[in-house]
């Protein structure tokens, strides 16, 4: 029994730990499906940024928190459209908005290109909490890149 008492906070500890290792690899796992569902919608719609942040949004169905506090999609620095399947970015095009023309009103992204959607999720484990050694919160990022249809 005074063995049993004495190891009890050890094993207490490791068993918090493997459920935080389990939470994380779900909450991993579902920001892989958000950001790539909002990849494979800007792969046929590039041009609308704010609809790709929703469809990501609309796939974490309020599983993985608060939309724009635990799961971040910025539009302005997140959606990002690339030349082919290379990492050159298309530079006349700012980020988020992949709609942009030359001076003759063509289309600067063109099927073929590709589109990359990056999400974070703020991961605030219990281990944590019971032990005021580690931080409060972890960053989990996660990016998935779609060619443009």
């Amino acid at each position: 029994m005074v063995e049993l008492a004495l190891l009890m906070p050890l094993l207490a500890l490791l068993l918090i730990g493997a459920v935080d290792l389990g939470r994380v690899f779900i909450a991993y796992t579902r920001l892989t499906s958000v950001v790539r569902e909002g990849a494979l919608y800007g792969g046929h719609f590039p041009d609308k940024a704010a609809e790709i942040r929703n469809r990501a949004y609309s796939n974490a169905n309020g599983q993985l928190g608060t939309n724009d506090v635990d799961v971040i999609i910025n539009a302005t620095t997140d959606i990002r459209c690339y030349q082919g399947q290379s990492t050159t970015l298309i530079v006349a095009t700012i980020a988020g908005n992949c709609a942009a023309e030359d001076p003759d009103g063509n289309a600067l992204v063109k099927p073929g290109d590709s589109i990359e959607v990056t999400g974070r999720y703020v991961f605030r484990p219990i281990t944590s909490q019971l032990i005021g050694l580690l931080p409060t919160s972890y960053q989990i990022k996660k990016s998935s890149r779609m060619v443009i249809q």
